[in-house]
C-alpha cells in the first residue's frame, strides 16, 4: 500500500468559497480572523484532499489490477 503512495499526485484541489481562497493564500493578513476559524478551513480542505488522493489512489489500483488480470489471460 505504501508503495502506491508516490504514485499519487501531489497537485493541489481547487478551493470551494471563498473563506477557504482568504485564509489559505497571502489574502490572509488582510482579515481579523477568529480564534480556530483558519484551523476550521485547513481542516475541512485537508479532508477533501486527503479524499480526492485516496480516489485517486483507487482508481490507479484498480485499473493495475486489470491491466495485470489482461496479460495473465
Amino acid at each position: 500500500m505504501f508503495l502506491l503512495r508516490c504514485d499519487v499526485v501531489t497537485k493541489r484541489i481547487p478551493m470551494k468559497g471563498g473563506d477557504e481562497y482568504d485564509g489559505l493564500t497571502k489574502a490572509r493578513k488582510f482579515y481579523m480572523w477568529k480564534a480556530g476559524q483558519l484551523k476550521k478551513i485547513k481542516r475541512a480542505y485537508n479532508k477533501r484532499f486527503r479524499k480526492q488522493s485516496k480516489e485517486l489512489m483507487m482508481t490507479k489500483l484498480e485499473i493495475r489490477k486489470h491491466t495485470k488480470e489482461e496479460t495473465h489471460d
